[in-house]
């Protein structure tokens, strides 16, 4: 399991799973399932900017 996490606008998320993209191409490794997400800050309508998630990603090594 790969996890990061983001700060800010859902709009913004893109960014994030490019770097896990890069990440697992440069380890060789590739996805073994779907994402998910949990909120630790939920959003606010008013201040989505201050939302937090954990995106977890399975992974599976190549060869294994």
């Amino acid at each position: 399991m790969t996890v990061c996490v983001r700060v800010g606008l859902p709009e913004h998320a893109h960014l994030v799973t490019a770097k896990i993209g890069c990440f697992l191409a440069a380890n060789g490794d590739h996805l073994a399932g779907p994402s998910r997400e949990v909120f630790l800050q939920p959003p606010d309508l008013d201040r989505m900017h201050e939302a937090v998630v954990e995106i977890q990603f399975p992974i599976q090594a190549m060869g294994c």
